[in-house]
């Protein structure tokens, strides 16, 4: 986009320049030139991250009935089977419900990186944990604990706002969903 000059000449003889710039940009920016450019060498590693995170929270769903019902020792055509499949999956939510606050100052304080980090391989963790569970408690603890881990949705967007400015922060968010 190119820029235009337009000069303003008052009552009293004085001038005044000012600079319009042809593309629209939110009245609280005062930039003329265009968007800041993407950085998408750091922000494509944490998009993939996320997208981990959120597939790390799906992937059980599939097994979930069969792990209820083998542990429970509940029968095929059994009423309880849903109802014990939907809190084990909620589980998951409620414990990353607690535990999303205190991500953002704990990035804060310890930086990104690590507690994007420490947060991957805890939750991996506790998802072979969940794999390998032969008891239905067991098996929600360990969804519990895997929700309480799982901050890389919070600290990837923290970390996406250090890296972006006004100018290209919608673009980069658009991309999450």
């Amino acid at each position: 986009a190119q820029a235009q000059t337009v000069v303003r000449q008052s009552r009293k003889g004085s001038t005044a320049t000012t600079v319009r710039s042809q593309r629209w940009v939110h009245p609280l920016i005062t930039m003329d030139d265009a968007a800041t450019p993407v950085p998408w060498r750091s922000v494509l590693p944490i998009l993939g991250v996320m997208f981990v995170d959120g597939v790390n929270m799906m992937l059980v769903f599939p097994f979930v009935p069969f792990l209820v019902r083998s542990t429970l020792r509940l029968s095929l055509e059994d009423p309880n089977t849903p109802l014990m499949s939907g809190l084990m999956g909620a589980a998951f939510l409620l414990g990353q419900f607690f535990a999303s606050p205190v991500y953002g100052p704990l990035s804060d304080r310890r930086g990104r990186r690590p507690v994007l980090l420490s947060c991957m391989a805890v939750s991996t963790a506790f998802l072979l944990a969940f794999g390998l569970a032969e008891s239905y408690w067991f098996a929600m603890a360990c969804r519990f604990l895997q929700g309480l881990s799982a901050g890389a949705l919070t600290v990837g967007k923290l970390y996406l706002v250090d890296i972006s400015d006004a100018t290209n922060e919608a673009r980069i968010f658009s991309y999450i969903g």
